[in-house]
Formats: C-alpha cells, structure tokens, sequence
C-alpha cells in the first residue's frame, strides 16, 4: 500500500536510547572517540542501498554486532577481504544504529527513518540499539497519535513488535479521528484487518466502519481479494435496513460490491 511520512518536529533519541550507564560510561567514551580514527579503519561496508559505502574497524564491529562478527572474523570470504555487501540496507540506517550503540544521540525527521535503523539493529543482533528505537518510537506515539499508520506500514514485516503493538493501540483508541482524517486509507490490508478484528475498537455506528472500506478499496481501484476479506469484517446485522439497501452497495464495485450484496 502506497504511503507518505508524516514529517513532524524532528524525533531526538535522548534519554530513551540506551540507559546512562551505559551511555556514560568511561569504555563508551573512549570508544566513540576512536571511531573516528581512520588509523583503525581496516573494514569497508557497501550497501546496496543508494550505494553507500563505510569505512570502520573490524574490531568495533564485532563489539556491536554479533552478526557482523562472524561475518568479518568467521570462515567466510569477507574475512579475507575485510570489504562485505550489505543486502536492503542504506548506510544511513546503519551509522543511526552505529551511534546509537557507541551512546551518541541520533536525530530524525520521520518515524520511517527511526524504524530502518530499528530494523537494522535487529538484523545485526544489537539488542539494546532495537529496544531503545522501539522506545523512542512509543514515546513519539504518545506525543503525536498520527504517526500510528505511519509506524505500522514501516513495522510491517520486521521484528519491531512492542512498536507495533503501541502503534496499534493508539489507532484503536483514536479510530474515529483517524477515519476523519483518512490516514486509515494507507494502512496495508494486513494491519487494517488487524485493527478491524481489534475486540477492543468502538465505534459509534458501524457504517463508518464500511465507509472507511470503501474509501480504501476506491483507493486501490476496486480493493480485489483485500477488498472483499476487509467487508467480510464488518458488522452488516446491526446496520439499518434502509442504509444497506440503499447506499451501501454502491460505494463499492466489482467483486467487492458482489461481496457487499451478498451480506445485504
């Protein structure tokens, strides 16, 4: 499902990245420090993502990464080399999880940019990295509710769940503004099933649900087989009699519509 990033005041991971212990302490310090000196720098990292390339230390990199580890110092070709391809990654996802685990502060301007590197610290097995996104991620939540669709198309498919599951949280608690809104409208097939068979969802008529349907479907010329498993989801029996006849089919066409007619 297409989607835009909802820019908002630019998300600073501060206190909710790492704690201060380990941000503060004397070893991490004195590590960020020589990050940056290009006399270690005995590695080359290219991501195929808009072809970024990093130079950085073997040893650093098997510090923050167990993945990264055997991969540059384990029985592979890389460990030869010292130069590895990183598959569906930019290095800006990277150096953000990099940071965050040397205890530096790493600012974004959207929360799809804070979930890559969330997903990228999954990836390479830097646990304390994802948890800290994950909770910059809930914080922003709380600040704006808006981001909540934004944070499920991005979360989709990663390991990113406690995200996720605050994502989804908000967006049930805030159902109606957000159909106001039609920020509904980009969520993938999958996440607004998901917030549909929500026990928890309210609302105050169920039409507003099945309009929220036909607005996605349209979206998406006719909704196909997403369409019709979305309608199979609303509520058609406490519905008035008269709305179903009359103008509940034609919000929708092809087999959606067959689907709509079929309930009616």
């Amino acid at each position: 499902a297409g989607r835009r990033a909802l820019r908002t005041k630019p998300i600073r991971m501060l206190e909710s990245r790492l704690p201060r212990v380990y941000t503060d302490h004397p070893i991490m310090q004195q590590l960020q420090a020589l990050a940056e000196v290009e006399l270690f720098h005995d590695c080359s990292l290219t991501f195929r993502v808009n072809d970024g390339k990093l130079r950085s230390s073997v040893f650093l990199l098997s510090l923050c990464s167990p993945v990264l580890y055997k991969l540059l110092c384990g029985q592979f070709k890389e460990t030869e080399s010292r130069e590895a391809c990183i598959e569906e990654m930019s290095r800006e996802a990277f150096e953000g999880a990099l940071r965050l685990w040397l205890g530096e502060a790493v600012s974004v301007s959207s929360v799809d940019e804070l979930v890559e590197i969330g997903r990228a610290a999954d990836r390479f097995g830097m646990l304390r990295v994802c948890e800290a996104v994950q909770d910059a991620i809930c914080a922003q939540l709380n600040k704006d509710w808006r981001v909540c669709v934004d944070t499920l198309n991005c979360c989709d498919g990663s390991a990113l769940e406690k995200a996720a599951a605050h994502a989804r949280k908000i967006a049930v608690d805030c159902f109606d503004a957000l159909c106001a809104s039609e920020r509904l409208c980009e969520l993938s097939a999958k996440e607004l099933c998901a917030l549909l068979d929500n026990d928890e969802l309210c609302v105050d008529k169920e039409e507003e649900v099945l309009e929220l349907v036909a607005r996605w479907c349209n979206v998406r010329g006719d909704g196909g087989d997403d369409g019709v498993r979305l309608v199979g989801m609303v509520r058609f029996g406490v519905m008035g009699r008269d709305y179903l006849e009359g103008r509940a089919c034609g919000l929708f066409r092809g087999a959606v519509r067959e689907a709509v007619e079929a309930r009616v």
